[in-house]
C-alpha cells in the first residue's frame, strides 16, 4: 500500500514539474516529506529535507581527515559558497547544542572550507 502512495506522489510531482519547471527545490522538499515518512530514523539534507538513504551527501573536508555533510550533492551544487554557509552554521550549532565532542572541529576551519568551495 505504501508503495502505491509513493508512486502516486511521484507522478503528481512529475506533473507539477512539467507545469512549473524551475521548482526543483519544491519538488525535493515534497520528496523529502514522503521519503522521511517511508524511511524514519534517517537524518536529512539541511536544505531539501531528503533522507540520506535517498540522496548522496556532499562531504566538505574541513580539517585533516575530518569532513561534514549538511547538504545533499544536488543542493550543494545549486548553491554558491555564501548560500551554503548558513546550512553549515546550523549543523555546527546543532552539534554544539547537544554537547558533541568537537575534537579538532572548529567553525573557522569549516567556514574556510565552505567559502573555498570544498
Amino acid at each position: 500500500m505504501k508503495w502505491i502512495i509513493i508512486l502516486v506522489v511521484y507522478l503528481l510531482m512529475a506533473l507539477y514539474f512539467v507545469i512549473n519547471p524551475g521548482n526543483n527545490l519544491k519538488i525535493s522538499r515534497i520528496k523529502g516529506k514522503v521519503e522521511s515518512f517511508l524511511f524514519p530514523g534517517y537524518s536529512t539534507c539541511g536544505r531539501c529535507g531528503r533522507p540520506w538513504k535517498c540522496v548522496d551527501g556532499h562531504t566538505t573536508m574541513h580539517s585533516e581527515g575530518l569532513g561534514c555533510f549538511p547538504l545533499c550533492e544536488s543542493c550543494w551544487s545549486a548553491l554558491t559558497p555564501k548560500e551554503r554557509l548558513p546550512h553549515y552554521r546550523k549543523m555546527y550549532e546543532w552539534w554544539e547544542s547537544f554537547g558533541a565532542d568537537m575534537g579538532n572541529r572548529s567553525w573557522v576551519a569549516i567556514e574556510k572550507a565552505v567559502l573555498e568551495g570544498k
